[in-house]
């Protein structure tokens, strides 16, 4: 999946580039880390990019300028997002693409690769990007991307497997350990 990596591969979007289903702009930093959580886990079920800086033309969708912005942070943050909001984790490549002129601001673009661990959940809901809008998964394509996680991930790991690898808290025997759990 293409991303921008340099200053003038952004440069190049404006007046092209078209959000779609694929590629979300977002003209200011990233904001509330509920709202970023679910434009990432929507982006995972195809795979996009989200290209923190930019503004859209919102009756076309096409790029129109960039708007850097302070970076410091950013990254750590959006990873920390990622990694903590959405269930199963997300995979995500983020990229600080600097200003010339000014190193303490730019721009961010989060790529996501489409994810086998679909459908991705973030406050009870998952979001999935149609278009130039992002939307909750109805119950049938929730069950859908569930039975596409399992036939892509069959054979790989049994729950025997998972649990061959559980290790008991120190002190406690094998025997106090099934009294437990029967």
């Amino acid at each position: 999946m293409w991303s921008p990596q340099t200053w003038d591969e952004l440069e190049s979007l404006i007046g092209v580039a078209e959000e779609g289903s694929g590629l979300d702009f977002k003209r200011d930093a990233p904001g509330d880390p509920g709202e970023v959580a679910k434009d990432i886990a929507a982006m995972a079920a195809n795979g996009g990019v989200l290209v923190y800086g930019v503004e859209e033309d919102k009756a076309t969708a096409v790029a129109t300028a960039l708007w850097p912005f302070p970076i410091r942070g950013v990254e750590e943050r959006l990873c920390m997002i990622a990694g903590t909001r959405i269930t199963p984790t997300v995979s995500t490549d983020i990229t600080a693409i600097r200003a010339p002129g000014d190193a303490t601001k730019g721009i961010v673009v989060v790529a996501v690769p489409a994810s086998a661990n679909a459908p991705h959940q973030v406050n009870g809901r998952f979001p999935v990007r149609f278009g130039t809008t992002t939307r909750d998964l109805t119950e049938p394509e929730v069950e859908r991307l569930y039975r596409q996680r399992w036939k892509l991930g069959a054979g790989t790991q049994t729950a025997s497997d998972t649990l061959g690898a559980f290790e008991l808290p120190p002190g406690v025997t094998e025997e106090q350990a099934s009294m437990l759990t029967h």
